[in-house]
């Protein structure tokens, strides 16, 4: 297996650990798992979850999230304030994810967990999740002024990247939940 995979499988699998822990409020480290043929091209089933983790047991059900998890050694993302929305990759990533979110029932709620070694752990989300999280939170968007690392930023006013650490410190699953039940009302 090839570094990269290696890499961004242990990634994957403690990622899922995180979520699980947050999605079960610290009681499931396993209710979500990285999916089989995580990383891989598939097709959309009806009530098949899709994105890099999935629900495993009966209390991972209902988690409304389409997750994909990339972890690089090296991403530009000084380019990213720069880029055309079609020339840098997070936008064809997300726009894959939003396709996948979509292709089925139940409708997911698309994101991005980005890992670039030496730098925090970015949640990504669209305008729309993002503005619901702003109006649940009062999120601000921010750079932390000691250490310089970014905690939230946006990408051309279409993508903002939150500290993926203070999502699941700060949001709670019922919160997501809320959201998602609003999701498609407008």
């Amino acid at each position: 297996m090839p570094m990269g995979s290696r890499k961004g499988s242990s990634f994957e699998r403690a990622i899922s650990k995180v979520i699980s822990l947050w999605w079960s409020q610290g009681k499931d480290p396993n209710c979500l798992y990285r999916t089989h043929g995580s990383g891989s091209m598939h097709k959309r089933r009806a009530n098949v979850h899709t994105g890099d983790i999935g629900p495993l047991t009966p209390a991972g059900m209902g988690f409304p999230l389409h997750c994909e998890l990339k972890h690089y050694r090296n991403l530009n993302w000084s380019s990213l304030l720069s880029a055309a929305p079609s020339k840098f990759v997070l936008f064809q990533w997300f726009e894959k994810a939003s396709q996948e979110a979509d292709g089925g029932h139940p409708r997911l709620i698309p994101c991005l967990i980005v890992k670039v070694n030496h730098m925090k752990t970015a949640f990504i989300v669209d305008k729309k999740l993002y503005e619901a999280l702003e109006f649940f939170f009062k999120l601000r968007l921010t750079i932390e002024p000691r250490s310089g690392l970014l905690c939230m930023f946006s990408l051309n006013n279409q993508l903002f990247a939150l500290d993926f650490e203070r999502v699941m410190r700060d949001i709670t699953p019922s919160t997501f939940m809320r959201i998602y039940a609003d999701w498609y009302k407008n």
